[in-house]
């Protein structure tokens, strides 16, 4: 009778974040971090109010707490033709009256000269000129009166 012994090793993945770069550093101060990875593609980290978007494989650790609730300002945020050469249809439509603020912004959060104030009912629409704008990816952020990001959305300039 022959008997054998097995030893069985299990081992699992890791979701610990990492980056494998030729350089990088990290700098902080009392008010400001920041992080870079030599090689990695232009990014950007939008912040407003207690929203973040960022992108990009360096990640900020970030911690959520609550779910932010837009109960009384519902709206849809259409932008065509997307990409664009020279105008930008922007739609926005919500059930409920909301005065706004629309601000575009470029990939690097810096303002650019073009911000709408008006009043919406059900629907609102016009038309931006974007003929003066650079090649590349924009911001448009929707904020209400109390300065609270109530949309974003993003559109191409080629």
């Amino acid at each position: 009778m022959l008997s054998a012994t097995f030893t069985l090793n299990i081992c699992a993945q890791s979701l610990e974040r990492s980056v494998i770069a030729s350089s990088g550093n990290s700098f902080s101060n009392a008010t400001a971090q920041l992080d870079f990875t030599i090689g990695e593609a232009i990014t950007t980290t939008l912040l407003g109010g207690s929203n973040l978007l960022t992108q990009g494989f360096q990640q900020p650790n970030n911690t959520t707490t609550g779910i932010t609730s837009f109960e009384k300002e519902l709206l849809k945020i259409e932008a065509f033709p997307n990409p664009t050469e020279s105008q930008l249809n922007l739609r926005i439509t919500t059930e409920t009256e909301i005065n706004f603020t629309a601000t575009v912004y470029d990939i690097t959060g810096r303002k650019m000269n073009m911000e709408l104030k008006d009043f919406a009912k059900e629907n609102y629409a016009t038309v931006l000129n974007v003929t003066n704008l650079s090649a590349g990816a924009y911001f448009i952020e929707i904020v209400n009166n109390e300065k609270q990001q109530i949309g974003l959305v993003k559109f191409q300039k080629l």
